[in-house]
């Protein structure tokens, strides 16, 4: 077996539990119970691999009988005695799935028969992901999930949920005023199954979380305190202290060096935002933070809308909000008005259509601050065309962009403009074209997720669901880009997801071999399973926004019982 698969599993074990199957007896013992062991546990599968299915019963009197069960899919599989009494079998495991085996013990005192969910495994890569469940009053956990390539079918097994331990407290200041905050209980070492509340009007909070350290960023919502980050907060603790932190200050300024009153300036400080503020006369600013030396410093500048400027942002560790803050709109940018522009279609003008200037800027400033960063720019700017179709004022930078019209809600059209040269008199917006596709499968979900300056401009997705011979249709703009997601509800597949234009959607797409992951939910202490939990398979190495997307979701049954189905490799 491969190392890394190896490693993988072991660590998959110790979460998930073993395969190995017990069926409880009453509280002193005195019960029948049958525990069903595997020799190897972890079995590779392979044309000579045979598993032996060990049987032990405890507590029964007279000679026990056992009668056995093997499938995989409900298909029986075939299994010889390979103990004289048949408490054990033997049977092969050359495919890679799911072996469900199943003992009745007869002869004596009644025994429940027992059952358990054997994974043999295909020697491949192996595919990890986190496995989320949530199921409050329970805080939100997660687990490693991790099978080879290869594999088909997988059971999790048990996903037994700490119940959390209740905490509440207070958050105020050092003379003990109250004050009203959002709190984010995040444990360590799991960044992203983190628990929110908040305080009310007199401060006080209450949460249920893991009983482990945490770090607490708490955001209060009372002008004149500073949002902080709580480092090593150990469950106990029940007063979290706010303060007016540290000041901080600087000028923005525009394209032609002049300051910019009414920009919105926040810092962030690894994560952990100071205060908000607008500029004043000649771009001053002035604002609070919690220093923490050695962070990343970012810093997010919101223009005035009627400005046309992008929206500035920024981030480096060489950055020190104890220096004075410069932040400069690079000379390029001077805004060109799009106003008496006449929108059309086919030679008619759109009447008080909807559109949006969009786009991105690589440099498009610079912020000094002890060292010095480059700052990127997002454009975004809307109006409305009056009853002949012509623009009133607009501005936006003087940069290539994009102009999303939206003459309807499924109606969406794309104009590239270089706004480095004066706008021409008319723009033409294309009506979108439906185009066509096959995945193969009927009932298959389909969406279509504005992507580029098409998102920026808060365009709509797109969805419909595959016919029963698969076919769909989808009214896609040119010149616009959207990320294409399958899904199916039925697990025919494992979801699948692209880039696509509509010059370059396929005719025919499938949806890649699914790995049908099966499980329980559980909770410590408590006998009943966990119904109508939210279980979700999110990918392991991922950052920023795509970490937080889940690949695969699902909700557990009544019996606790949940299935989800994930890509073979992420």
């Amino acid at each position: 077996m491969k190392l890394a698969l190896l490693v993988a599993l072991l660590s998959g074990a110790c979460a998930a539990g073993s395969d190995v199957g017990v069926t409880p007896g009453d509280a002193a013992g005195s019960g029948c119970m049958v525990i069903l062991t595997f020799d190897p546990a972890q079995p590779i599968a392979g044309p000579d691999t045979k598993v032996r299915a060990i049987a032990t019963v405890q507590n029964v009197f007279g000679v026990p009988t056992f009668n056995w069960t093997v499938a995989r899919n409900g298909t029986p599989l075939a299994f010889d005695p390979a103990q004289a009494d048949n408490s054990q079998i033997t049977f092969a495991a050359t495919t890679a799935g799911v072996v469900h085996v199943e003992v009745g013990v007869g002869g004596g005192a009644f025994c429940p028969n027992e059952a358990v969910d054997l994974n043999v495994l295909a020697d491949g890569d192996v595919a990890s992901y986190r496995l989320r469940v949530n199921a409050p009053p329970a805080p939100p956990q997660e687990h490693t999930l991790a099978f080879p390539s290869g594999t088909t079918a997988y059971t999790y097994g048990d996903f037994a949920l700490d119940p959390g331990i209740a905490v509440s407290g207070v958050v105020r200041d050092a003379a003990q005023t109250p004050v009203p905050a959002y709190l984010r209980f995040v444990p360590h070492g799991r960044p992203d199954a983190y628990v929110e509340t908040f305080s009310d009007p007199t401060g006080h909070f209450a949460a249920s979380v893991l009983d482990e350290p945490h770090d607490v960023l708490v955001i209060p919502m009372l002008a004149g305190y500073v949002p902080k980050l709580v480092t090593d907060w150990a469950v106990g603790t029940t007063v979290i202290a706010v303060d007016a932190g540290t000041p901080a200050s600087g000028v923005v300024t525009g394209p032609g060096g002049a300051g910019l009153v009414g920009a919105s300036v926040t810092l962030t400080l690894d994560g952990v935002p100071s205060t908000s503020t607008l500029t004043t006369a000649g771009g001053a600013f002035t604002l609070a933070y919690h220093p923490n030396p050695g962070a990343v410093v970012g810093i997010d500048v919101l223009p005035p809308t009627a400005s046309g400027l992008p929206r500035l942002a920024a981030s480096s560790a060489a950055l020190d909000p104890s220096t004075a803050i410069a932040i400069a709109y690079a000379a390029a940018l001077a805004p060109r008005d799009l106003a008496g522009v006449v929108i059309t279609r086919a030679g008619s003008p759109l009447a008080n259509t909807r559109l949006t200037v969009a786009g991105t800027i690589g440099v498009a400033g610079t912020v000094t601050a002890g060292g010095t960063a480059s700052a990127t720019g997002t454009i975004r700017a809307s109006a409305t065309t009056n009853a002949s179709g012509v623009l009133p004022t607009l501005r936006a930078a003087n940069a290539p962009v994009s102009v999303v019209v939206e003459p309807a809600a499924d109606d969406v059209a794309v104009i590239a403009v270089n706004l480095a040269s004066a706008p021409p008199a008319t723009l033409v917006a294309p009506a979108p074209t439906a185009h066509a596709s096959n995945v193969g499968l009927g009932g298959v979900f389909v969406t279509a997720v504005p992507s580029g300056d098409l998102a920026i401009a808060g365009a709509q997705a797109l969805a419909t669901t595959s016919a029963t011979n698969g076919d769909f249709s989808l009214k896609l703009a040119a010149n616009a880009t959207y990320t294409l997601k399958l899904r199916d509800a039925a697990g025919r597949g494992a979801p699948y997801e692209a880039p696509v234009t509509s010059a370059t959607l396929p005719a025919t797409l499938a949806l890649p071999p699914a790995v049908k992951v099966t499980g329980t939910i559980s909770e410590t202490g408590i006998a009943n399973p966990i119904a109508n939990a939210a279980v979700s398979v999110l990918c392991k190495t991922c950052t920023g926004v795509a970490r937080t997307r889940p690949i695969a979701e699902a909700a557990s049954e009544q019996s606790g019982g949940f299935t989800v189905a994930v890509p073979d490799l992420p």
